[in-house]
């Protein structure tokens, strides 16, 4: 019988390990950009922010999560720029979504619909669906995000308001918040997000 050399073995190890890696793998499922704007109001009882601050923070995070790249995110309520606690926050995206699933907060008319394209920069869309996955995201385990202690608030109030309308699903929650008290702990949110694919992700069957 003739034995397997040692490259042949590491080939086979490789292959199986690869096929293991692939069986684990969120199914590939199309998906279609569905434009939607809203306006959450963000309330901190420990922390306040000013205006350009929170819209950029807020902007980092949804891009986390999936949002097309061109999110506009808008906050207004500051005085001179001065941090408050009371913010008011307009988020304009294109959202991944199941082909075939619409959101009941995204009934937006024609016209509507093309302004908020124009005014994200792009054409109109045929949507076409797209190859996607729910891929699990750790917000923030990304340190360019730049999320603390102190954003425990923010990040409550974007789980409760801003997720659900994405189409995000939370898996694990470790925000722990207590208003007027600064958290030790820096808040952690796992989540499900549907997020593109590169094409060199997608499985051809060839």
């Amino acid at each position: 019988m003739k034995k397997l050399s040692h490259v042949s073995i590491a080939a086979v190890i490789a292959m199986l390990l690869g096929t293991a890696t692939r069986a684990a793998e969120a199914p590939v499922v199309q998906a279609v950009w569905q434009p939607q704007e809203f306006t959450f109001q963000y309330m901190g009882f420990t922390t306040a922010y000013n205006c350009d601050a929170l819209a950029d923070k807020v902007e980092d995070i949804l891009k986390r999560v999936g949002v097309r790249e061109g999110v506009r995110v808008s906050a207004g309520g500051c005085i001179a720029d001065r941090p408050q606690g009371s913010i008011s926050v307009r988020i304009a995206a294109l959202v991944p979504v199941p082909q075939g699933e619409t959101s009941p907060d995204a009934g937006l008319g024609t016209e509507q619909r093309k302004a908020l394209l124009q005014r994200l920069g792009v054409k109109p869309l045929d949507n076409a669906p797209f190859a996607a996955s729910w891929r699990t995201v750790e917000v923030p385990k990304d340190r360019s995000l730049q999320i603390g202690a102190g954003d425990c608030e923010l990040l409550e109030q974007l789980r409760d308001h801003v997720f659900p309308k994405l189409h995000v699903k939370i898996v694990e929650d470790n925000t722990r918040c207590t208003p007027h008290q600064a958290s030790v702990v820096p808040p952690r949110l796992t989540v499900s997000a549907l997020l593109p694919l590169k094409s060199a992700d997608v499985d051809t069957g060839s």
